[in-house]
């Protein structure tokens, strides 16, 4: 071959290269590619019944909850989470904003989540005092197959200013073998210091249920009781079935 001819040949070579130099990304392009709302998440949830501690707070009715929520590397998160409420006042209430942060880490073989959480009803009477702040610490960890959850709650002044109230709880939660459904178990006692304030005195509240996740949607059932009688609590304290449809986007996605 010529001197020529050889100039020729790598000349071609680099041109058929170059295409595939061109395809490989750069240090600009990948930071390009991460977005700012990667740590962002809507989390969108149809409940049968909004139950809290055991009490219904949609008046045995549906409920549509959402929550928007911002997670940090560094374990600190902010969110806002709200739903449709009827507490069987006369409308006062029909909707509930919660506005929380926290911090979540792990230690000793537990991963921690303390959370400050602002609890708020939109619309209803500020002499009804049914806005809250409330304080929380759960620690988590598998324990063979087991998930347990422990947490307490503490408000220094609780809803309607029933006065100091604390909420311990145990959640429990397990795989039922290669099925892809999940056993759920739940006990909590509520202790209220104005009970007269409140409506009735400390009771108990437990739930077991199923759940099932399919294409990143998540179906649950829970059978939910407590130990109030119907002389304590004479509506929204029933044993009952709750059924549950909920979807993520963004976060982890």
């Amino acid at each position: 071959m010529t001197f020529k001819g050889t100039v020729s040949a790598i000349a071609l070579a680099m041109c058929l290269t170059m295409p595939a130099w061109a395809e490989s990304p750069t240090p600009a392009d990948t930071e390009k590619a991460a977005s700012p709302f990667d740590g962002f998440s809507v989390t969108v949830d149809a409940v049968s019944d909004y139950r809290d501690r055991g009490l219904s707070l949609s008046d045995d009715s549906p409920a549509l909850q959402i929550s928007l929520d911002w997670e940090h590397d560094s374990g600190f998160y902010l969110g806002a989470w709200g739903s449709n409420v009827d507490f069987n006042d006369g409308g006062e209430a029909k909707y509930e904003l919660d506005v929380y942060g926290g911090y979540t880490f792990s230690w000793a073989n537990f991963d921690w989540d303390f959370m400050v959480n602002g609890i708020f009803y939109p619309g209803a009477s500020q002499t009804l005092d049914y806005d809250l702040v409330e304080f929380s610490l759960a620690a988590e960890r598998t324990i063979g197959i087991v998930k347990a959850k422990p947490s307490i709650t503490f408000s220094p002044d609780n809803f309607g200013d029933s006065g100091v109230a604390f909420y311990p709880q145990l959640e429990l939660e397990a795989p039922i073998g290669e099925t892809g459904f999940s056993a759920t178990g739940s006990y909590g006692f509520q202790s209220i210091e104005n009970k007269a304030r409140y409506g009735f005195g400390d009771y108990s509240d437990w739930s077991a249920g199923i759940k099932y996740a399919w294409n990143d949607i998540e179906f649950a059932l829970q059978y939910i009781d407590t130990n109030l009688s119907k002389s304590q609590c004479s509506d929204g304290c029933d044993a009952t079935a709750v059924f549950s449809i909920s979807h993520t986007f963004g976060g982890g996605e």
